[in-house]
């Protein structure tokens, strides 16, 4: 992770954007708990409930909201994180535009982080449309939370422009800063299978596919749930890792603002190279 903005800053404030509420845990779960372990302040904002992810036909929207919001909680508690916040935009109805940008606009004011964490906006090929309006309106509003003129009116409400340090995308087809979680790969592991409803879902979906496609895979009958979502999570942990030389880590772009962000890596670079 870059020494700068991580190891030798104390007191950070990081905001974590997601689309539903299991993004954050999956993609980013390891190196959340590693930055609460540290001190830093962590608010996690869910884009939506998440509640449309249920194949139980008997299932309504209002059951699964509560469902999402305890399970959420539960994981945010796990990961040490102690501000988690809702926008309530309905499931698979998130739409990238000004008005979405206006809402994360006034949360970056309000939270006012050193860093926000979200999906790589410069990933074209997330299948979920949620995650690609969240990923590119976040980074959005971070890249102009700080010019007054922009939505002013919430600045004559009382809040305050804000200056976003850097922004780090997860499931990045191009990460350029990986982060150790080896010693809170376990913690992530807890915290997403905390996500109970969602990863018997996500189960149950791949069975079906697996049962579509001819294939036989028998470890997802006899192997219990938990213990499939621990291998998978410790295999793709290690797969992310090898670029890094490290055995577990987790993988983001991380982007900067403006060019001084720009020149200073440059610089850190060709001195790097002279020593």
């Amino acid at each position: 992770m870059n020494k700068e903005l991580w190891d030798t800053r104390d007191n950070l404030t990081i905001l974590v954007v997601e689309a539903h509420p299991d993004d954050a845990t999956l993609f980013a779960g390891g190196t959340i708990a590693k930055l609460s372990a540290q001190g830093h302040r962590i608010v996690n904002l869910c884009t939506t409930y998440g509640e449309k992810g249920t194949l139980d036909p008997a299932m309504t929207r209002e059951k699964m909201i509560e469902v999402e919001k305890r399970e959420s909680q539960r994981a945010a508690e796990i990961l040490g994180v102690k501000e988690i916040r809702y926008l309530e935009i309905p499931d698979g109805e998130v739409k990238a535009g000004l008005e979405l940008r206006q809402c994360y606009t006034e949360v970056l004011r309000q939270v006012r982080p050193d860093l926000v964490f979200s999906f790589d906006p410069y990933n074209p090929y997330d299948p979920h449309a949620d995650h690609q309006a969240v990923g590119r309106t976040i980074y959005e509003a971070s890249y102009t939370s700080h010019f007054h003129l922009y939505f002013p009116e919430q600045i004559e409400q009382g809040l305050k422009p804000h200056l976003v340090t850097k922004y780090f995308g997860w499931n990045s087809l191009n990460p350029n800063t990986f982060v150790d979680i080896g010693d809170t790969l376990e913690i992530k592991t807890q915290a997403l299978l905390a996500y109970e409803s969602q990863m018997q879902m996500l189960l149950q979906e791949t069975k079906q596919r697996v049962l579509r496609a001819g294939v036989s895979l028998p470890v997802l009958e006899t192997m219990d749930w938990q213990d499939i979502y621990r291998m998978w999570i410790s295999i793709s942990a290690q797969e992310t890792g090898k670029a890094a030389k490290l055995q577990y880590a987790e993988g983001f772009n991380g982007l900067n603002f403006n060019a001084m962000g720009v020149i200073s890596e440059l610089f850190n670079q060709d001195s790097s190279k002279k020593a």
